[in-house]
């Protein structure tokens, strides 16, 4: 019995790997697909850094607009003044209000000034929250609630429920029509100082300018002024104050102006 080997014909061939050009093709395909996605991921990424920009940008103004609303809604109507070259604007915060139940001694009637012996009495009121720093009745300008003598505003010692008492006696420009008073805490601020929209708080009485060198609450650091930041006007018919907020906030990329108008009511 003979045996023999038999040699594989070319048909049994066995391909076994691939060859250079098939190499060479595969690795251009993969570099064209990495090429195009990574300029996917690339764009993706600078869309998505855009669109998170522009929301922090807008949430941002919001929060800050709608808390200087908040606040100048809650101003004594004519507390409000534009200082420092118009970068800020002062404005003191209304704690309480209500009616007193007898004139008062003013420059009009003549009558000696009472207030720190003999309290002033009053109608119950409700403290709203806030430091009972001053009594204010009728002032007809800022210029009558700030400075050394203000004619339409007193310190206040102590407080109930009924009597107000100054820290001294007191001698008014006038009487409220319906013998009114507020109750108000020092002066706050808004003011736009390089970039930062700060809020300042318990400024003196007797500044004309505010030190923004003091401490600070940091409402925003992405600000400019659009033209004028604060602007105040009156309207005679219903005696409301108006201010307009004119503020730009922007970041490397993005611009957003803010324009926002507010109304202070006046109750005489």
């Amino acid at each position: 019995m003979s045996s023999y080997l038999s040699l594989p014909n070319q048909s049994q061939k066995i391909n076994s790997g691939f060859t250079l050009i098939e190499l060479i093709m595969v690795m251009v395909i993969l570099g064209v697909i990495a090429a195009y996605g990574t300029q996917f991921v690339i764009t993706a990424f600078k869309s998505f850094s855009s669109v998170s920009s522009k929301n922090y940008l807008l949430s941002e103004s919001r929060l800050s607009m709608d808390y200087m609303i908040r606040r100048l809604r809650n101003a004594l109507p004519y507390s409000l003044r534009i200082t420092n070259d118009n970068t800020c604007l002062e404005f003191m915060p209304i704690v309480a209000s209500g009616l007193y139940l007898y004139t008062l001694p003013s420059v009009v009637n003549g009558a000696f000034a009472i207030g720190s012996i003999t309290p002033i009495e009053v109608s119950p009121f409700i403290n709203n929250g806030g430091s009972e720093d001053y009594m204010v009745v009728a002032a007809n300008s800022h210029t009558e609630l700030y400075g050394l003598f203000p004619g339409s505003l007193a310190a206040i010692d102590s407080t109930t429920v009924n009597t107000i008492t100054l820290v001294a006696d007191k001698q008014w420009l006038r009487n409220s029509i319906n013998q009114r008073f507020y109750i108000v805490e020092s002066p706050s601020a808004f003011c736009l100082v390089g970039n930062e929209l700060r809020l300042y708080r318990q400024l003196s009485i007797d500044d004309d300018i505010i030190d923004t060198s003091g401490s600070y609450d940091l409402l925003s650091n992405s600000v400019s002024a659009l033209s004028q930041a604060f602007t105040i006007s009156s309207a005679i018919e219903d005696r409301n104050i108006r201010i307009t907020l004119s503020i730009l906030f922007s970041d490397a990329n993005n611009r957003l102006e803010s324009i926002k108008n507010v109304v202070v009511r006046n109750v005489p």
